[in-house]
């Protein structure tokens, strides 16, 4: 599809001004390869049983390194697995400072692969998705709030949908942050594109890989709202084929352990529960000798056993780094 120059903000003109698509082609190429990159994941992914514990597991990691990055594009770092871990470990106490971010951001695009892309349509919708991003809370939008993002979703419904869909939620991302503005939005806004590339079909659930993109560029790099929309395109681009060659190795590594995990089981006894150990760990980003025994009916003991089994075989790894409470993933590498 050839992109046309947006021209300007037709019906918008109270309201804020967004960004127009530029005329100039210097981005094609990138936006190629980027639509590319994407449909082949996504290829990938349909390829996959719908029950697959690959599949389950690579969109849970998908959710999580998104919204690390996020975070991270908020100022809140969060290192390696923290995030998993902490929901092992929850007591119930909520979390603070980066954990916060970040599980407000996982919360919220857990919820919208949950309740589907039509959640995502309304203004009541979009400031639920905000709310869980900033953790909670129903601080109702000023009158203001509420007319900029009017017009930003008539403006997604109106010159934004004839454009093409990646330079389109580049341009979605400028205006969310750039016309609406929502207080702590950054999230939410990541968040809402996600779901704007769900909507026009580039991928099947919020899995986008941008701000895990972003992560491998420089914080400097993320600037929606800088004068220069031609450089946000390609930064745009360039951080989604960043995020695109990491969820490929990721999901070429689960593949890789799950076609491992039968050798171990062929020498032991014909119902033994190995091969359900490791679909668990293939499943979640992190599991707990008490999440194994708790889903096959072992013994917690009986659960380290198998766990450590597989750590011998080089398809587990331990990630807490502790004596006791021992948290396990799957091998990385």
């Amino acid at each position: 599809m050839t992109p046309k120059p947006d021209d300007g903000n037709p019906g918008l003109e109270a309201g804020p001004v967004f960004p127009a698509l530029p005329a100039f082609p210097a981005f094609w190429p990138l936006w190629e390869q980027a639509e590319r990159g994407l449909a082949r994941l996504e290829s990938r992914l349909q390829a996959l049983p719908p029950a697959s514990p690959v599949r389950a597991g690579w969109q849970e990691r998908a959710l999580l390194a998104e919204s690390v990055g996020s975070a991270a594009l908020e100022g809140a770092y969060l290192e390696g697995d923290r995030l998993a871990l902490w929901e092992l470990d929850a007591d119930g106490a909520p979390p603070d400072g980066a954990l916060g971010v970040g599980l407000g951001i996982l919360r919220a695009l857990r919820a919208l692969a949950r309740e589907g892309v039509a959640a995502s349509d309304s203004a009541e919708g979009i400031h639920a998705l905000h709310q869980r991003c900033c953790g909670g809370g129903r601080r109702p939008l000023s009158p203001d709030e509420n007319r900029r993002l009017a017009f930003w979703q008539r403006w997604l419904d109106g010159p934004l949908a004839a454009a093409p869909a990646l330079p389109a939620a580049a341009l979605a991302l400028a205006g969310w942050h750039g016309g609406v503005g929502l207080r702590h939005g950054g999230g939410s806004g990541r968040c809402l594109v996600n779901a704007f590339l769900w909507r026009r079909g580039v991928m099947s659930g919020p899995w986008l890989p941008l701000a895990r993109g972003f992560a491998a560029l420089p914080l400097s790099a993320y600037r929606p709202q800088g004068p220069d929309t031609a450089l946000w395109l390609d930064v745009f681009l360039r951080a989604m084929l960043l995020g695109v060659e990491r969820a490929e190795q990721e999901l070429a590594g689960l593949l890789r352990l799950e076609a491992r995990l039968t050798a171990p089981s062929q020498t032991r006894r014909r119902h033994s529960r190995l091969p359900q150990v490791g679909a668990l760990l293939l499943a979640a980003p992190a599991v707990s000798p008490g999440t194994v025994a708790r889903h096959l009916g072992l013994s917690r003991r009986g659960a380290v056993l198998l766990l450590e089994e597989l750590v011998r075989c080089g398809i587990a790894e331990e990630a807490s780094g502790r004596e006791r409470f021992r948290v396990y993933r799957a091998a990385r590498g």
